[in-house]
């Protein structure tokens, strides 16, 4: 089959005919498919998606009833194709399937040639990368959601793209064939300074020397009006250049921009630089497995570093594997870097950071130059000291922003690759890659590499369950994969039963082979009190995802107050936002957070959270029946009823909270939290409104109950 999102959606069968797919909503969720295709794609994703931020009460299976049209329409081996999994779907597509793919991986050939000075392969490579092409991303698929998350990205890749490509037509010579399309992309995009000047660049080399001139003054007069600032110093010195006829071309390296530290010794208290070995690397990953998109877009970003400093952070849950990442691309480039790589393991401690600083000063340094003592000269001689290198600066574990500013090169050639505990969200122009869970196939092929296909086939149920159980978290994968390793006569079905029988004691995770106790400590040790309090509160909600407010209910406080605290949570990966207002555990996490609360002092503290929730869920469910079972209103409660209609009152009564409603009477929330109200009644009346809003799948429980 081939697919097409670079411009409106395109389906098109083996033979190479067009499926039109009219539906709205199925071309939505096709689309948000394809985007993160050969990736799980979580449900609640999707529900956000298809609905633009307002799904219904009923959308959880009509997402299902959704799914099984698209794999209708799109032929006999659709259910192949997309795949069914516990937290959501999955398409697989083969990398020549789908324009998004070809794409990508051609603009990255085209940025690798580029960064060899192979002008005419890079030139070649990148017009058929645009030729893909068509249009808008998705231009026929109305989906806010969709523009704001993923489209915005693609169109901004899409930009990058015709820059290169650009610049690869003048520096070939072939500068006229680029004018008209940085005419419009300067149109289009008035602040872009790379495109301008490719575009001043191109008028000078075909003659038109009066017209580049006119396009500086123009973009001189955009910035002052916008942004109140002059044009970079590089295309300063292009103007003056065609104002001068017959100088020398500046060069995008010439160090000498007035202003700019130059590399002397420095006065005063100084050190010799000596002999030093840079940090030596971590090993390469050997078994690494998965994450392809992500690699390649990172190597991409990086090696494009002609003109600024690429920056790129990778963050995940722990055990996502961020580290282990970063030291597979980082051997990959090892060789792409003239000048080599600076590695830094920071440890997630801030005193490292001064001692990082001084070791980048030693490997830069020439022989004999006398290093300054003083932190703030260190910092600038380390700052000057990149200018006309090209060094990969490689930061694992910062502990935050602060601690990777000082060792970041100004200076174009370089580049910066961080992996990070939790989101560096306050570093300027950082590219953060969330890392997701490895999806069942990539999971497999990771535990393959260490124990065999043929161990895996020949217990396909005790493999599928074993993946299920690790929940695509590479660290528990290799944690089992080497406990299989090193037990060759063990069965699969054996460990799975071990680690089935352990999960519920975090102390002994290590002992079936779960090696992830240690990854979750370092983050839980990062947290307030107040936030590892609300981190084990949360976990024995027991439900796919939670609300702000139900959060506030737990803890006993404001959602306001508790918003911070969760915000936190997010951003260091120990929880994940699938939706404004909306968060989520990853299974092991929620697993590590209810062994941890298994104390006696934890325990009734979780009891009286969820017993102050499970008042608030009665009062809530109490409005909802005078809505949309008025015969039987009360009228016992004094306050306004907030769902005023029968609609908002379905909506409350969604999927979401009935798991929260049965976890709790599972749990045995008992008839003493009930406010008076009589738990049969309660249990008869939440029956009704099943039947009333379809959801019999919860009837058995309420019944017996």
């Amino acid at each position: 089959m081939e697919f097409g999102i670079l411009g409106p959606l395109l389906v098109r069968d083996d033979r190479g005919e067009e499926l039109v797919i009219s539906s709205t909503r199925l071309r939505i969720l096709l689309a948000s498919l394809l985007l993160k295709h050969n990736t799980l794609v979580p449900a609640t994703d999707l529900l956000e998606t298809v609905w633009d931020g307002r799904p219904a009460a009923k959308a959880r299976a009509t997402l299902s009833s959704y799914v099984m049209r698209l794999r209708k329409k799109l032929g006999p081996d659709s259910a192949k194709r997309i795949r069914t999994l516990p937290t959501g779907y999955l398409i697989s597509v083969a990398d020549d399937e789908i324009d998004l793919r070809r794409f990508l991986m051609l603009s990255a050939a085209g940025r690798q040639a580029a960064a060899h000075e192979n002008w005419e392969l890079a030139s070649d490579t990148l017009t058929n990368a645009l030729r893909l092409w068509r249009g808008e991303t998705l231009a026929d698929v109305p989906s806010e959601s969709l523009r704001h998350s993923e489209c915005h990205r693609l169109q901004e890749t899409r930009l990058q793209t015709i820059e290169l490509w650009a610049e690869s037509c003048i520096r070939i010579g072939n500068g006229a064939v680029a004018v008209a399309e940085l005419q419009r992309l300067t149109a289009e995009h008035p602040l872009r300074e790379q495109s301008w000047k490719h575009l001043i660049n191109a008028l000078a080399e075909t003659g038109r020397s009066a017209e580049a001139l006119h396009a500086y003054q123009r973009l001189r007069e955009t910035l002052a009006d916008e942004l109140g600032s002059d044009p970079s110093p590089p295309l300063q010195r292009l103007y003056h250049h065609i104002l001068t006829p017959g100088s020398s071309p500046p060069t995008d390296d010439e160090p000498q921009i007035p202003g700019s530290p130059q590399v002397t010794a420095m006065s005063g208290d100084t050190q010799s630089a000596g002999e030093f070995t840079p940090n030596p690397l971590p090993p390469a990953p050997p078994h690494f497995t998965g994450q392809a998109s992500q690699i390649e877009d990172i190597v991409g970003r990086l090696t494009d570093n002609r003109h600024d400093v690429p920056l790129v952070t990778v963050s995940g849950p722990p055990g996502a594997g961020a580290s282990t990442l970063v030291a597979h691309v980082t051997h990959r480039l090892s060789q792409e870097f003239k000048d080599g790589v600076l590695y830094a393991d920071l440890g997630g401690d801030a005193s490292r950071t001064h001692a990082a600083l001084k070791s980048f000063l030693q490997a830069l340094a020439p022989a004999g130059l006398e290093l300054p003592v003083h932190p703030v000269l260190q910092k600038r001689l380390c700052r000057s000291l990149f200018a006309g290198r090209q060094f990969l600066v490689v930061l694992d574990n910062p502990a935050d922003t602060m601690d990777v500013r000082d060792l970041i090169p100004a200076e174009p050639g370089n580049a910066v690759l961080i992996a990070s505990w939790g989101r560096l969200t306050a570093l300027p122009g950082a590219y953060n890659v969330e890392l997701a869970m490895l999806p069942p196939d990539e999971s497999l092929a990771l535990v393959a590499k260490s124990i065999g296909r043929d161990r895996l086939l020949a217990e396909p149920e005790a493999a599928a369950a074993l993946i299920d159980f690790c929940g695509g978290l590479p660290l528990a994968l290799q944690s089992v994969a080497a406990k299989l390793a090193a037990r060759p006569h063990w069965r699969l079905v054996d460990l799975i039963s071990s680690l089935q029988r352990d999960r519920a004691d975090v102390d002994q995770w290590h002992l079936s082979g779960l090696e992830v106790r240690s990854s979750f400590d370092v983050r839980y040790a990062m947290l307030s009190e107040r936030q590892q309090t609300l981190f084990k509160l949360l976990s024995n909600l027991d439900v796919d995802d939670f609300t702000l407010t139900t959060a506030g209910i737990v803890l006993g406080d404001s959602a306001s107050s508790v918003s911070q605290d969760l915000e936190t949570l997010v951003d260091v990966n120990m929880l994940s936002s699938p939706a404004p207002g909306r968060y989520a555990f990853h299974t092991l996490l929620r697993e590590y957070a209810q062994g941890l609360s298994r104390n006696t002092a934890d325990m009734a503290l979780s009891s009286r959270a969820l017993h102050r929730l499970f008042r608030h869920e009665i009062s809530q469910l109490q409005l909802v029946s005078d809505v949309l079972l008025p015969e039987d209103a009360t009228g016992t409660l004094a306050r306004p009823n907030p769902f005023s209609c029968g609609e908002t009152a379905q909506e409350w009564f969604g999927d979401q909270q009935l798991q929260l409603l049965m976890n709790m009477l599972h749990h045995g929330v008992g008839a003493e939290d009930a406010d008076g109200l009589d738990l049969t009644s309660f249990c008869e009346l939440l029956q009704r409104l099943l039947v009333l809003t379809d959801h019999w799948e919860h009837l058995q429980s309420a019944g017996n109950r």
